[in-house]
């Protein structure tokens, strides 16, 4: 990526130092900008429909849901979107109600 067409990189860190860390590294790196930051699984659901990053820097261990279950959730969105008949979307339209989500 170059400077005029930065990575887009996301961050879903539950701890601050953390994920202040690798903020400070992405200042450093040439071709990477910072779009934004999760505290929660639920929270780089969201974020990563509304802001399409490039890359989600994802902790595995956080509350609620963890990375996992964001990987986990975000892949079969991207299943769903690829096997509908619909043309493809340029966004994950994710919206998981309360009830469903201890369930993942």
């Amino acid at each position: 990526m170059s400077e005029s067409n930065p990575l887009r990189v996301l961050i879903a860190d539950d701890e601050p130092l953390a994920a202040e860390r690798l903020q400070l590294l992405l200042a450093r790196a040439d071709g990477a900008q910072l779009v934004g930051t999760a505290i929660d699984g639920y929270s780089a659901i969201d974020l990563t429909d509304a802001l399409q990053p490039d890359l989600l820097l994802l902790d595995i261990a956080m509350p609620g849901l963890d990375g996992i279950g964001v990987a986990r959730a975000l892949a079969a969105q991207i299943r769903r979107r690829r096997s509908s008949s619909s043309p493809p979307s340029t966004s994950l339209p994710w919206r998981l109600s309360k009830s469903k989500r201890s369930t993942i």
